[in-house]
C-alpha cells in the first residue's frame, strides 16, 4: 500500500506529472475544437447558426485559455479584444436583433481568436510539434473529402449535397462551388494546402510524408477548378516562402549596409520569390487542363468527342486563367471596388469614425456605383477596408497593429538561422491569410471560415516563438 501511495504521489501528483496531463487534455481539446470549426464551415448551412452548437464549450475553453495562456501579459491580446468589443458594441446599437447578432459573432470570434493565439502560449514547447502534427493530419484529411467531392462533382457535373443541404457544383460561372462562393472554396483549399506542406514538413515518418504530399496534390489540384486567383497566389506564395527560407540560408546576405554584394543577394532572393510565386499561380490556373483527361479516362463520364473534351475544358478555364480575356485584369477591378469604399467613407464623418457595423454596411458605396450605374458590392474586396467601413478608423487601426505585429515577428522567424525548419516555417500559414486579406475579404471575423483560424493559430505560434527566442539573448 505504501509503494503504491509512493507511485501515485510520484507519478500522479507530481507537479511536472500534472502539468503535462494537463497540457496534452488542453492539446486533445483544442484539436476537436478547430476541427469542429472546419466541421461547421464545409458542411451546415449556416457557419454562425453551427457555432451556437456548441456556446458553453467555446465561452469555457476561451475562459481556460485565458487563463492557462495568461493572456493578460499580452498586449496584443488586449488590442485584438478592443476590436472585438468595438465590433459588438457597435452592431448592438441598432437594437434587440443586432444584440443577438453581435453576441453571435463575439462568441465565433472569441472561440476562434482566444483558442488558437493562446495554444502556443499553453502548451509548452516540446509539445508543439506533435500537436501541430496531429491538427495537420485531421485537417488535411478533411481536407482531401471536401477535395474528393469537389473532384467527383467536375468530372461528373452533378451536384452532391452535403450534411447542410449545401450543393457541391459547377455554378452557373462555371466554377467549382465547394462552400457559399467559388472565392471561399478556393481560399479555403489554398489554406488546407498549406496545412497539408506543413505536415509533411514536421513529419518524420515516410509514409505519413507521402500522405502529405499527395494530399497537397490533390488540393492544389481541385483549387485550380475553383478559378480563384487570390488563391492561386496564396499557393505560389506559399511554395515561394519555403523554398526562400534554405535558399536565403545558403545564400546568407548581410546587412544592406554592407553594400553591393548584399544588395545583390537580397535583389536574387527577391527575383527567385518572384518567379516562384508566379511560376506556382500559373501552374494551378493550368493545371485545370488535366480534367478532360479524367473524365474520358476514369468512368465517371466518359467524353466521345475531342470537341466535347475542348468544350468541357473550356467551361472550367473559362474564368480567371485567360487574362486577356478579363476587362479587368488580374486584380478584377479592385482599384475601382477600393475607390468607391474609399469615397463613401471620407464622405461622411460619422462613417470614418464610427463605420456602419455589419448591418447595410456597403448601402453607402452602393449608392455611389449606382450613380455610375455599376453594380453593387457585397464586401470591400479588402479586409482592412471592411473593418474601415464597418468600425471606422479605431477598427482599422486596431486590426491594423495585429497584423503589423504579427508579419514583424513573421519576418524575425523566417530570417533566424538558428530554428529549425519546421518552425520557421511557422509564419506561411498565416502570412498568405494576410496576403488573401489585401485583396478579398474571407479571412474576416464576420464569415467564420476556417482560413480566419488558420490566422489566430500561426499568429499565436509565430509570436510566442518570436518572442521566446529574443528573451534568450543576453
Amino acid at each position: 500500500m505504501k509503494s503504491f501511495l509512493k507511485i501515485v504521489d510520484r507519478k500522479i501528483l507530481d507537479p511536472e506529472t500534472r502539468a503535462k496531463g494537463v497540457s496534452f487534455a488542453y492539446m486533445a481539446v483544442a484539436v476537436l475544437l478547430l476541427l469542429h470549426h472546419v466541421y461547421v464551415t464545409v458542411y451546415h448551412k449556416e457557419v454562425l447558426t453551427g457555432a451556437r452548437d456548441l456556446y458553453i464549450p467555446f465561452i469555457l475553453f476561451a475562459g481556460a485559455s485565458f487563463f492557462m495562456g495568461r493572456l493578460w501579459k499580452d498586449k496584443l491580446f488586449w488590442v485584438f479584444s478592443a476590436l472585438l468589443v468595438l465590433k459588438v458594441v457597435r452592431t448592438a446599437m441598432f437594437g434587440a436583433y443586432a444584440v443577438e447578432v453581435s453576441v453571435t459573432y463575439f462568441v465565433l470570434s472569441v472561440y476562434a481568436f482566444f483558442i488558437c493565439y493562446a495554444v502556443a502560449r499553453v502548451l509548452p514547447r516540446d509539445l508543439w510539434r506533435p500537436f501541430l502534427l496531429i491538427l495537420c493530419f485531421l485537417w488535411t484529411l478533411a481536407a482531401v473529402v471536401f477535395a474528393a467531392f469537389g473532384l467527383r462533382v467536375a468530372c461528373s457535373g452533378v451536384p452532391i449535397f452535403n450534411l447542410g443541404t449545401e450543393a457541391f457544383t459547377i455554378n452557373l460561372d462555371n466554377r467549382l462551388y465547394l462552400i457559399y462562393h467559388a472565392v471561399s472554396s478556393g481560399v479555403i483549399l489554398a489554406v488546407s494546402m498549406s496545412v497539408a506542406l506543413l505536415g509533411c514538413i514536421l513529419s518524420k515518418n515516410a509514409v505519413l510524408r507521402g500522405f502529405f504530399a499527395g494530399a497537397a496534390v490533390v488540393i492544389f489540384f481541385t483549387c485550380s477548378l475553383t478559378g480563384t486567383r487570390t488563391a492561386f497566389v496564396m499557393s505560389g506564395v506559399n511554395l515561394a516562402l519555403l523554398l526562400y527560407i534554405p535558399l536565403r540560408d545558403r545564400l546568407k546576405p548581410g546587412s544592406l549596409k554592407d553594400g553591393g554584394k548584399s544588395l545583390g543577394k537580397y535583389a536574387l532572393l527577391f527575383l527567385f520569390f518572384l518567379l516562384i510565386t508566379g511560376a506556382a499561380a500559373w501552374l494551378q490556373s493550368r493545371s485545370a487542363n488535366l480534367l478532360p483527361y479524367l473524365k474520358a479516362r476514369s468512368g465517371l463520364l466518359v467524353s466521345n468527342a475531342a470537341a466535347e473534351e475542348e468544350a468541357a475544358l473550356y467551361e472550367i478555364n473559362m474564368r480567371g486563367f485567360d487574362l486577356s480575356a478579363d476587362e479587368y485584369g488580374f486584380l478584377n477591378g479592385r482599384f475601382e471596388h477600393w475607390g468607391y469604399v474609399l469615397r463613401a467613407v471620407f464622405s461622411d464623418p460619422e462613417t470614418l469614425f464610427l463605420g456602419r457595423s455589419v448591418f447595410l454596411t456597403m448601402d453607402p458605396v452602393n449608392a455611389l456605383r449606382a450613380e455610375a450605374e455599376l453594380m453593387p458590392l457585397y464586401h470591400c474586396h479588402n479586409t482592412f477596408l471592411q473593418y474601415l467601413l464597418e468600425n471606422g478608423l479605431p477598427g482599422l487601426l486596431l486590426y491594423g497593429a495585429f497584423i503589423f505585429t504579427f508579419v514583424f515577428h513573421a519576418i524575425r522567424v523566417l530570417r533566424n538561422r538558428n530554428l529549425p525548419f519546421w518552425q520557421r516555417a511557422l509564419p506561411v500559414g498565416g502570412l498568405i491569410c494576410v496576403l488573401e486579406g489585401l485583396v478579398d475579404n474571407t479571412c474576416h471575423v464576420n464569415f467564420g471560415y476556417p482560413q480566419m483560424t488558420a490566422l489566430f493559430l500561426f499568429a499565436g505560434f509565430t509570436i510566442t516563438l518570436s518572442r521566446q527566442e529574443c528573451a534568450k539573448r543576453p
